[in-house]
């Protein structure tokens, strides 16, 4: 925080506070206002600290950014993608390797265990999307 002024270190510190904070319980708009302000000024007891006016601004720009952009449609597709390209990513390092032990014969909850994944996974990325699977 040395080197910014306090207005970016109250935004920045509220600002990280109410993307988790909103999401446990999806307040109404006037609740979550009222919430962020109360968190600003808690947050604002400093040896100088800012004039209420200020934090109040800041607050209300917080509050109106992250109840327009967080619900809780959006964050379940935000989650949802987050969760997809995770798992598109270590299926990819991992599927030569599953590939390598199904040619060997070793069995799919050997695989699995070998791996740290579940059976249902390795039997799923052994499946392509119309349900056949890839071993012949």
């Amino acid at each position: 925080d040395t080197g910014l002024g306090r207005n970016v270190n109250l935004f920045n510190r509220l600002r990280r506070w109410s993307y988790k904070a909103i999401r446990q319980g999806w307040p109404d708009s006037a609740q979550w206002h009222r919430a962020v302000l109360d968190r600003a000024v808690g947050y604002n007891v400093a040896d100088n600290p800012l004039p209420y006016g200020e934090v109040r601004n800041t607050a209300k720009s917080v509050a109106k950014w992250t109840y327009k952009h967080f619900t809780p449609e959006g964050f379940s597709q935000l989650q949802a993608s987050r969760g997809s390209r995770k798992g598109k990513k270590r299926r990819e390092e991992l599927m030569p390797r599953v590939l390598e032990m199904v040619s060997q014969g070793v069995s799919q909850r050997a695989i699995a265990d070998e791996l740290g994944l579940t059976d249902r996974t390795i039997r799923n990325w052994l499946k392509d999307k119309s349900g056949k699977s890839h071993i012949r």
